[in-house]
């Protein structure tokens, strides 16, 4: 009806001006008697006012009627009465924030949220709307609000709410919260905040049948996206600036250990924010970085004693800035699309303290950074190797271009040369250190090597090679293990190539490596009763026959060359280096009993319909008729033979 009127005559202060009669009627029905229905009436007449003011000039804006309301709300029996009261009072406060202000000095704030547990859905929206438009206009209520964490619970756990509206304005009261006090988002955080919108966004998607609840929730959603977004780089920024105050320190000063104890916990809000995916695209650009850059050198300083933050702070709180300051590298590391087209920034800025960092006398921070460095790894040196392949392909044609992206490559900037100069140089440090550091540094040399072949070359020249082959032979008993499985991984890697790329391989012992692990890696897939992990050690098998393969493969090329180069009557260097090659790998026919054995042992059910098991059959029906093996090797191919037969 007022809204009708006011459409039809214009203003509605001339036509709805309650004259104090009316306005001392309306508080004595509402303070007096105990008839709900009068109260009910007089409520929603306020309410219905309270819909068309405009301004604080009116008679029912005053402190007596947002207590009488309040009163009603708070003892009332009758929910219509109770859900009337607090509609009546949220909406003047609106108009008037200090109507809903003076119920909060009055009762406190610990009163006015309690409404909020028990309450209906209506209710909560309405006692939302109304904390959040005072708070709008008072910041000291606010902060009282923020000092409370069981206040600020509260108001999380209206997230939970089935209803859409009640959870929009509470993102709404708490975008307001975390904005007086970063101690308050921090301990949002730590309630699950970042996984409530995570799930509300989800469910944010505009629904046929109720479009505007749904869009009022997702504009909510995106104006505290919108702040925590832009929040993470200024959290970072302090931290740095209050760590840029005590940098080479031994005893910082007081007020400095106070700022630090303030300051320095909030960095677990970046790290919560980073490992959303709401967030991560919104935060992770090279400013940002660049921040974690300087950081690290921070924490490498402060893990190396040259920064003394124990005394001032306590080692859990010191050791906590380290772990959860290293946890969000590992989360960046993880989302390759995300940090490739920061790749000059995450060399620049971030490589250089990691490596650093990877030779920590701490195993814990050593073993982290190393399994970092695995994941960043796997970006930068890809890159990195696919531009070396376009400068080695350039012609004529595509000069121009390939040029351009020569230039492009030495702007974002060469991981290859920081990793060889920071990290290869001192690996075999790695490898001497006490478990579990040699078991990560090992699966960073395969990451490394798995799509850089000038990596491959340099580990090869390098001292890191005889180290691998000493692990690898440590560790033959149980082959099974990581160590073992990464190393032949790395050699598998290390493979690739001529036979002259391999000379170091040799030198180093690669065939003595090869006959002993396999037999003992044949011995472990046969036995399956004694050798519960037969899984893993299927790995550790199939890595060892591919790298027998590689090793054969090279000889073949070798020899067939040099036939080649004899029947042309070439100088002799080919065909004494053919003879070398095959001396060297004469140990190699140790293994042709247990090969036999292990196909002896596999299912030849479907060896007749396929290429390979066909191929296998001829090749073990001339090692039969043939007079060029081993008696012993003749007599077990004859018996796979006729097993194939029968079976």
């Amino acid at each position: 009806m007022p809204l009708y009127q006011e459409k039809k005559r214009g203003s509605p202060e001339g036509l709805w001006f309650v004259p104090a009669a009316a306005y001392t009627g309306l508080m004595r029905s509402l303070r007096e008697g105990d008839d709900t229905t009068v109260h009910h009436m007089a409520a929603k007449a306020i309410e219905n006012i309270s819909t068309v003011l405009s301004g604080p000039s009116h008679h029912l804006v005053t402190t007596e009627i947002g207590a009488a309301l309040w009163y009603l709300f708070t003892h009332s029996t009758v929910e219509a009465v109770r859900v009337t009261a607090i509609s009546s009072l949220s909406r003047l406060t609106r108009v008037v924030p200090a109507i809903f202000l003076s119920v909060i000095d009055t009762c406190g704030p610990a009163a006015i949220l309690e409404g909020i547990g028990g309450a209906g859905a209506r209710v909560q929206q309405h006692l939302l709307t109304a904390v959040a438009a005072a708070l709008l206009t008072s910041c000291t209520q606010t902060h009282r609000v923020t000092q409370n964490r069981d206040l600020v619970l509260k108001v999380l756990r209206c997230l939970e709410s089935p209803s859409t509206i009640t959870r929009a304005k509470a993102l709404l009261l708490l975008l307001l919260l975390i904005q007086d006090n970063r101690h308050t988002l921090l301990y949002c955080c730590q309630n699950r905040l970042v996984i409530y919108l995570e799930r509300d966004l989800r469910k944010a998607t505009p629904l046929r049948e109720n479009l505007s609840q749904s869009g009022y929730l997702s504009q909510c959603l995106n104006l505290l996206i919108a702040y925590l977004s832009s929040t993470a780089p200024v959290i970072m920024e302090d931290v740095l600036c209050t760590l840029r105050g005590v940098i080479g320190r031994r005893h910082p000063t007081t007020a400095q250990s106070k700022q630090l104890k303030q300051t320095l916990p909030t960095l677990s809000i970046v790290l919560d924010l980073v490992s959303s995916q709401v967030f991560r695209s919104h935060i992770v650009a090279g400013q940002f970085l660049a921040q974690i850059g300087l950081l690290l050198n921070f924490i490498a300083s402060v893990e190396s004693n040259e920064t003394n933050l124990a005394s001032a702070m306590g080692t859990a709180i010191c050791e906590d800035l380290i772990r959860t300051s290293l946890s969000i590298v590992e989360v960046l590391s993880q989302h390759h699309a995300l940090i490739s087209p920061y790749h000059s920034d995450v060399v620049d800025a971030i490589l250089p303290p990691l490596t650093t960092m990877a030779f920590s006398k701490n195993v814990e921070w050593s073993v982290f950074v190393l399994r970092v460095l695995s994941e960043l790894s796997l970006i930068l040196l890809v890159q990195d190797g696919v531009d070396t392949e376009v400068k080695e392909e350039r012609t004529e044609e595509n000069k121009e271009r390939n040029e351009k992206e020569g230039q492009a490559a030495e702007e974002r900037g060469d991981g290859l040369s920081c990793i060889t100069e920071s990290l290869l140089s001192r690996y075999e440090t790695l490898l001497r250190a006490p478990e579990p550091i040699p078991l990560h540094a090992l699966k960073l040399l395969v990451s490394m090597t798995e799509h850089n072949s000038q990596t491959c070359r340099l580990i090869k020249r390098s001292r890191i090679l005889p180290m691998v082959f000493q692990l690898i032979m440590a560790n033959r008993s149980n082959v099974i293990s990581g160590i073992v499985q990464n190393a032949v991984v790395l050699l598998c890697n290390l493979s690739e190539g001529t036979i002259q790329d391999q000379q170091p391989l040799y030198q180093q012992g690669l065939i003595e490596v090869v006959v002993c692990t396999l037999s003992e890696a044949a011995l472990a897939h046969l036995d399956r009763e004694e050798h519960a992990g037969r899984k893993v050690g299927h790995v550790v098998l199939q890595a060892l026959l591919e790298l027998l393969h590689n090793v054969l493969k090279q000889t073949s090329v070798v020899v067939r060359s040099a036939l080649q180069s004899q029947r042309l009557s070439c100088p002799a260097a080919e065909t004494e280096a053919a003879e070398k090659l095959l001396l060297a790998n004469r140990p190699l026919s140790q293994l042709s009993t247990h090969l036999i054995h292990m196909v002896q042992a596999t299912d030849r059910s479907d060896w007749s319909e396929c290429p390979e098991g066909a191929e296998l059959m001829s090749l073990l029906h001339d090692m039969t008729t043939s007079n060029r093996y081993h008696t012993d090797v003749t007599g077990l191919a004859a018996d796979i033979l006729q097993e194939i037969s029968e079976s």
